[in-house]
């Protein structure tokens, strides 16, 4: 247990911290300590290097799960439970009916034939609209 309260000391939380405040401890002294940080200073890089290093070990000891010891076997007893049931013919379910079979969208010969004309039609309208502006625009003063 007292290696536990080093390991919260050393990531500088509670011992009922939340995982994410455990979390967001850790990333800051990653941060802080993170030896290419030091890459100038060879004494301090190698002192930031261990540092993370206990950073790490404490980061895994809090995270691992715990050992929790089961409850009494008198508070987990239940009531008999039924015998086992064995799977005979009529439990097995029915195939379910299949679905009806989707129909094909139906494309008139006229309606294929408009779509281009409407196109066009639109293409034409744009045009004709953009000129009508362009000719405004430059016959202003």
């Amino acid at each position: 247990m007292n290696e536990l309260r080093e390991c919260y000391r050393l990531l500088e939380t509670a011992p009922n911290s939340s995982p994410e405040e455990l979390k967001r401890a850790y990333r800051d002294l990653v941060k802080v300590w993170h030896p290419d940080r030091f890459a100038d200073d060879p004494r301090l890089q190698a002192r930031a290097q261990e540092k993370l290093k206990q950073i790490n070990q404490a980061y895994e000891a809090v995270c691992e799960p715990r050992f929790v010891p089961p409850p009494p076997a008198a508070a987990t007893a239940r009531p008999s439970a039924p015998s086992p049931r064995t799977w005979g013919p009529d439990d097995i379910p029915a195939d379910p009916e299949p679905p009806p079979p989707r129909r094909k969208p139906v494309w008139s010969p006229a309606l294929v034939a408009a779509v281009p004309v409407f196109v066009v039609l639109q293409v034409v309208m744009l045009a004709l609209i953009l000129s009508v502006i362009g000719t405004v625009l430059w016959a202003r003063p």
